[in-house]
């Protein structure tokens, strides 16, 4: 019979395991899911067509599911920007009586928000898992050390598309402000001005019945315009931009035949 803290330790893994078999439904992914996340705001973080994995692996890697909760994110998702928000969660969360959970989440959410903004390196994600691997071995309770942990697996899974940030200076799903511009389609643009009212640069050109355009150099890419636009006239591009007229032209003068 066992007493104790190990006693203590092995009733709360029963627990989680429980947990866990309740939520087994759940890990069936919708068509278009990028990415799953079990146990959230801890737990483990995976690619969605990976999600059975973690049946298997939840309690073998070192991870930790603080809840039942299950969250699916499609590929309008960026996972860096997923990240940075989950690191900002979980400072939230944290007691913050552990100097190395309290510091290593701070520094891994700074990183991250770095790329997001377009100024990561290789040098920073190479700091960013060795401050997830300190978190995971040194500190003082499961909170922290499964933060870390989970982390670490994360920028390892969604390397690829971390490396598209920093190396390519892309984001694949068009989210962090640097890596996209925004631009009006002439043949969709009836001119009707909802886009210019929001703006909060005037970086919209334009005139009643004229197709509107945007300056480059003004624009934030808040997504504003792309809101209020009843004729989904305003679109977001990376690297391949549409083509867009360099005057104002009548609206419905480029439909397409």
């Amino acid at each position: 019979m066992e007493f104790g803290y190990e006693a203590m330790k092995n009733h709360a893994r029963q627990q989680e395991i429980d947990a866990l078999e309740r939520v087994k439904p759940q890990l069936s992914a919708p068509q278009n899911a990028k990415l799953v996340h079990v146990g959230a705001p801890l737990g483990r973080i995976l690619p969605a067509e990976r999600a059975e994995e973690l049946l298997e692996g939840l309690y073998t890697d070192g991870t930790v599911p603080c809840t039942n909760e299950v969250r699916y994110l499609d590929d309008a998702v960026c996972v860096v920007d997923y990240l940075t928000r989950l690191t900002l969660e979980l400072m939230e969360l944290s007691c913050s009586k552990c100097v190395l959970c309290r510091e290593g989440l701070r520094q891994l959410h700074l990183v991250f928000e770095e790329i997001t903004r377009g100024r990561g390196s290789l040098e920073r994600m190479d700091y960013a898992k060795d401050v997830a691997q300190a978190m995971s071995l040194g500190c003082d309770c499961d909170f922290g050390r499964g933060a870390g942990r989970m982390l670490a697996l994360a920028m390892e899974d969604f390397a690829g598309e971390i490396d598209q940030h920093i190396r390519k200076k892309r984001c694949p799903a068009l989210v962090c402000r640097p890596y996209f511009t925004v631009h009006v389609l002439a043949d969709r643009c009836v001119g009707c001005g909802k886009c210019m009212e929001v703006c909060p640069e005037g970086a919209i050109i334009g005139k009643a019945g004229y197709v509107h355009m945007v300056d480059q150099d003004m624009c934030e890419h808040c997504g504003k315009c792309l809101a209020v636009c009843p004729q989904h006239a305003r679109v977001k591009a990376g690297r391949i931009k549409p083509r867009t007229p360099d005057h104002l032209v009548r609206a419905g003068a480029l439909v397409r035949k």
